[in-house]
């Protein structure tokens, strides 16, 4: 039996259990599924969407060209443009899409709801001022950690809910200095430092999952978290649209990149068992994601696929590498949450955000 291996850092049990669904999958066709999560020589890498197109603009001649699976099972048409930007470099494709997330939603703690009342489906002004009216009983209603990336999906949604998308894209994928320092992004800045005070200090050094217990618990209120939550297990929660943000869709898209392997077959043997509408549509409700096939969006989510559909409502997570550079945002999410945290003024901070942006606008060859 030939095997075919995986390099991933999952570890959450929904995304094990998806793995476990590639290996059926695989199984069936008589390849053993196998899991690496160091250095050791893999089939293929799990990456996000903007890892997988640096790899491609580097010219890496390490990766598999999937063309001949992508013309057999029909990707051009089967695929959302969005995601095929991702995998196309000429006539080459690269990379088997696994899941689209959002990103832009918060979880709310039922039982806190029947207390206060609904979170409200407005804005981030209606929202912060529904959060000081928790504060009177509940001293830490926001339930979020120092991870970079924790105080990161809280900031792309507030800059989108303020700045709209065409800013949104400005700061985070063109990487405009000047549009870090527009007053859209100073307003932005002291949204999400308005949030710090609703946080519990003595609990920002734990990861997303144990924040996600606490909120369950009721020792918070409100989680800014994507759609992952979902295969955790929602009987005490309820989810909505961060504040803002409900006509939108930031997206997360997920793929397996095969690399250049002595078997080109069994490379292309799995990209087309990965990408079949029966098998996203499981693998999809086990992560919480939406399939990356559009012919299985309405199957498992109507609701997400209208917004998928919508031109121009689908825009990129900057914090989990869909846009932008990845390093520019491991130095501009570490500035943030170091700020988010710590002290200093909205405008200086404003001011250095757009500094180191400016180093990374450059590398990129923008005007």
């Amino acid at each position: 039996m030939s095997s075919w291996t995986l390099r991933h850092a999952w570890t959450l049990s929904s995304d094990l259990a998806a793995l476990e669904l590639c290996a059926q999958a695989l199984a069936d066709l008589g390849v053993r599924f196998e899991s690496e999560h160091g250095d050791r020589a893999a089939c293929a890498i799990k990456m996000h969407g903007l890892e997988l197109l640096e790899a491609i603009r580097s010219g890496s001649p390490g990766l598999h060209d999937l063309s001949k699976v992508s013309a057999e099972t029909r990707w051009t048409s089967r695929l959302a443009p969005f995601s095929q930007g991702y995998m196309r470099r000429d006539a080459q494709w690269h990379g088997i899409p696994m899941g689209i997330h959002r990103a832009n939603l918060v979880w709310v703690n039922r039982d806190i709801e029947q207390q206060f009342g609904p979170m409200p489906a407005g804005g981030l002004h209606d929202f912060i001022a529904w959060m000081r009216r928790l504060q009177t009983q509940l001293a830490h209603p926001l339930v979020m950690g120092a991870e970079p990336w924790q105080v990161g999906v809280a900031f792309e949604a507030v800059v989108l809910a303020v700045a709209g998308p065409d800013h949104y894209r400005q700061a985070f994928d063109q990487l405009i200095p000047g549009a870090w320092t527009h007053p859209h992004m100073v307003q932005s800045l002291a949204l999400i430092r308005s949030l710090r005070e609703f946080a519990d200090e003595s609990a920002t050094h734990l990861p997303w999952t144990a924040q996600l217990q606490r909120l369950k618990s009721g020792q918070g209120a409100v989680q800014f978290m994507g759609d992952w939550v979902r295969a955790q297990g929602l009987d005490s929660l309820r989810c909505m649209a961060a504040p803002g943000t409900a006509d939108y869709f930031v997206s997360i898209n997920d793929f397996f990149v095969p690399l250049a392997h002595d078997n080109a077959v069994l490379q292309d043997v799995v990209g087309a068992a990965f990408t079949g509408p029966s098998f996203q549509s499981r693998f999809a409700r086990q992560k919480g994601c939406m399939p990356s096939v559009v012919e299985a969006w309405d199957e498992v989510d109507p609701v997400r696929a209208a917004l998928l559909r919508r031109p121009g409502r689908v825009l990129p997570s900057f914090v989990f590498e869909q846009c932008g550079a990845v390093a520019a945002k491991n130095a501009l999410l570490e500035a943030l949450s170091e700020w988010f945290f710590g002290g200093g003024q909205v405008v200086d901070q404003a001011n250095r955000m757009a500094q180191l942006c400016g180093l990374f606008h450059k590398s990129k060859g923008l005007p």
